[in-house]
């Protein structure tokens, strides 16, 4: 769960919209008939926080629910395709259509009904302002010097059928080393050797991959300076990460936690996974969000 910290009104809802969130994770979207189902994938990222940029490579694997000729895909309209590839390395033709945040990828031989497929996208942008949002006014994403957050729904990756296309994932990504990254699944950090050749004012980095392996909307990434709280009252493993400012808010909201934990628990019984994280959230974007895994079971 990510949330504001920076306002006592705002404490009590976001840790409640977790305890609701799991019993109802995204049924809320509209239904919609898909041409294809993605059911995995691949995403490398760098983020480069002073430049507001990011760098990524994600390998999409599909199924087509029909005859296809094209496939088309949600991706934020900051982001600039560099090249799309098929299985075989062979470059195809992708069209941009600004008016819905979507990218359309020509299909040179189709694809029949219930045939298996991947497309290869590699892109690039800065993200740095509501203008390219997905969704009119509110920033989902954004890549910066004191936060970094990439949320499911600002589509930082090609995403097909938003909230209703259920997908496993690994993530890979890397940033600067003071840094640290949290998403859903199991995760791995590793500290990368310095570049042979080191570029002036370079800063060492450092990778974390985040795998998720049962079908979800996985996909939300938050990077940054924190400070962690850690307690396990009431059985609940619970992980706070505020910014150094709010970290004397810890108690307190880990307090609200466990008290909001236990009465549901009492009232529903247990839940399949009883770690929660909760990470603050810059005041320019949503004021709460859940993902799942660590923050919000899904089911």
């Amino acid at each position: 769960m990510f949330f504001h910290s920076g306002c006592k009104r705002k404490t009590v809802v976001p840790i409640l919209g977790f305890l609701l969130l799991f019993a109802s994770m995204p049924g809320w979207a509209a239904a919609e008939k898909m041409r294809l189902r993605v059911s995995n994938y691949q995403i490398d990222a760098e983020l480069s926080p002073h430049l507001h940029k990011i760098t990524a490579r994600a390998k999409v694997d599909f199924t087509a629910l029909e005859d296809l000729t094209y496939a088309t895909f949600e991706l934020h309209n900051g982001l600039r395709l560099t090249k799309v590839t098929d299985n075989a390395g062979k470059t195809l033709n992708a069209e941009r259509v600004t008016q819905d945040s979507t990218v359309r990828v020509t299909l040179p031989t189709g694809m029949s009904k219930d045939t298996s497929a991947s497309l290869i996208f590699e892109y690039e942008g800065q993200l740095d302002s509501v203008d390219d949002s997905p969704v009119q006014g509110l920033r989902l994403a954004s890549i910066g010097d004191d936060t970094s957050y990439l949320l499911y729904s600002s589509r930082w990756f090609p995403v097909n059928a938003y909230g209703i296309n259920r997908f496993t994932a690994t993530i890979n990504i890397t940033l600067p080393a003071h840094m640290i990254a949290i998403g859903s699944g199991k995760e791995i950090e590793t500290s990368n050797p310095a570049p042979k050749k080191v570029v002036a004012g370079a800063l060492p980095t450092k990778t974390y991959s985040f795998v998720w392996d049962k079908p979800s909307f996985p996909g939300t990434i938050i990077a940054g300076v924190f400070q962690e709280y850690k307690t396990n009252d009431a059985g609940l493993d619970l992980h706070i990460l505020f910014k150094p400012l709010h970290q004397k808010l810890a108690a307190t909201y880990a307090e609200t936690a466990v008290k909001e934990f236990t009465y549901y628990v009492t009232l529903y019984g247990p839940i399949p996974n009883t770690t929660l994280r909760v990470v603050e959230l810059p005041d320019d974007t949503v004021p709460s969000d859940a993902v799942p895994g660590d923050a919000v079971p899904a089911h």
